[in-house]
C-alpha cells in the first residue's frame, strides 16, 4: 500500500497547505481518509483519477476534515456525465 498526503493544512489553510486528505492505494486499494474542502483542488493538482477512488473515511466531524467538502459533488456530477464509478 501507499499513503500519499494530498494535504495536512488546518481548516483554514494556515500556511497555504490543503485541508487534511490522505489519499491510499494498493493492489485492491484506493481510498481517501478525510476530504477537507480544498481536497479536490488538490487531488487535481497531484494528478488523482478521482473516478478511481471507492470509499472516502473520515477520522472525525471537524471543518478541517469534511466542511464544505466538494468531492461527493463532483462524483455526482461525474457519474452524470458518463462516468462508470
Amino acid at each position: 500500500m501507499r499513503l500519499h498526503f494530498i494535504g495536512s493544512g488546518d481548516a483554514f489553510g494556515s500556511g497555504g497547505r490543503f485541508n487534511t486528505c490522505f489519499h491510499v492505494t494498493g493492489e485492491q486499494a484506493n481510498f481517501l481518509i478525510d476530504c477537507g474542502a480544498s481536497s479536490l483542488i488538490a487531488l487535481k493538482a497531484a494528478g488523482v483519477d478521482l473516478n478511481s477512488i471507492r470509499t472516502i473515511f473520515n477520522t472525525h466531524f471537524h471543518a478541517d476534515t469534511l466542511a464544505d467538502s466538494p468531492f461527493p459533488s463532483s462524483m455526482r456530477s461525474s457519474s452524470l456525465n458518463g462516468a462508470s464509478r
